[in-house]
């Protein structure tokens, strides 16, 4: 998988695309943010991890206007199913 450079944050930049995804999922299945941000060399306020991590592309959707991409900001670990972030591209 490879995602846009512009879109990804200055703190994370150091990491794989692979390593983010598996930073992401060991996030939301509730490991503790400073450790994540110790082990993979983030330094960022443990509440703010969420906010530097690239929004996820959805492969498989284009945008109906333009026919690029389309991307979704990640979901944090305390947001509801009902509260979820629009689809940008």
């Amino acid at each position: 998988m490879s995602m846009d450079l512009e879109k990804i944050a200055d703190e994370v930049k150091h990491l794989t695309p692979d390593e983010i995804e598996e930073l992401y999922k060991r996030y939301l299945d509730g490991e503790k943010n400073a450790e994540l941000l110790n082990e993979y060399n983030i330094n960022v306020k443990p509440n703010n991890l969420i906010k530097v991590l690239p929004p996820q592309k959805l492969n498989d959707t284009l945008c109906p206007y333009c026919e690029v991409e389309m991307f979704i900001k990640r979901r944090s670990k305390s947001q509801g199913s009902w509260n979820t972030h629009p689809i940008e591209c």
